[in-house]
């Protein structure tokens, strides 16, 4: 991938960089990853009679088992000391009922506009500012995702041993936030 550079025109700023075939077909295949953990835990919600006569979504209202989803979708609240355990569970599992559908909804749709405008085999690769928006949204639930699946922390060190077989991931992971890193800098007036 080229770094990414930012020009202004007429027509606003875009942002351009250049993916090859190999980098398109990784980062789609980590996206589509990631959207289908989100559309999974979406499906598992369950309804409830208030929700079906009102149209409005609720969510689960137990935290998620799977690292990768705990990562992008964690508690809400976190307790002060000497609160009770159960009352901290009742007050996440509340507010993930209420709010992880648009979280999730939001996260969807970042991670589409990163599908809609990488191309399947590479090449060039124009977002506008908004997009660009949606691309740093997407790329950050990737990174979390493949980070928490790796428990990526901040002993972990920049490179693995060849024979630890989350080498070659983590170097995605890197590539990833390089990625991420050279996009902000394009994105910086």
């Amino acid at each position: 991938m080229r770094t990414w550079t930012r020009k202004n025109s007429l027509m606003g700023v875009t942002l351009r960089s250049e993916l090859d075939a190999r980098e398109a077909t990784v980062l789609r295949s980590l996206v589509e990853s990631v959207c289908g953990l989100l559309d999974e835990r979406k499906r598992e919600a369950s309804t409830d009679e208030l929700a079906e006569l009102t149209g409005l979504q609720t969510g689960n209202s137990t935290p998620p088992e799977d690292a990768a989803l705990a990562r992008l979708l964690p508690d809400f609240h976190r307790s002060e000391p000497g609160t009770p355990d159960a009352d901290k569970a009742n007050i996440n599992g509340a507010l993930r009922s209420l709010h992880e559908p648009e979280i999730i909804a939001d996260k969807l749709a970042a991670g589409s506009v990163i599908l809609d405008t990488v191309p399947h085999r590479g090449g060039k690769v124009v977002l506008t500012q908004e997009q660009a928006d949606a691309w740093l949204t997407g790329l950050n639930d990737v990174r979390l995702a493949l980070g928490a699946t790796l428990g990526v922390d901040a002993d972990t060190p920049d490179h693995l041993d060849e024979d630890d077989p989350r080498a070659p991931h983590l170097d995605v992971y890197h590539w990833l936030t390089w990625m991420q890193d050279s996009l902000i800098q394009a994105l910086a007036p």
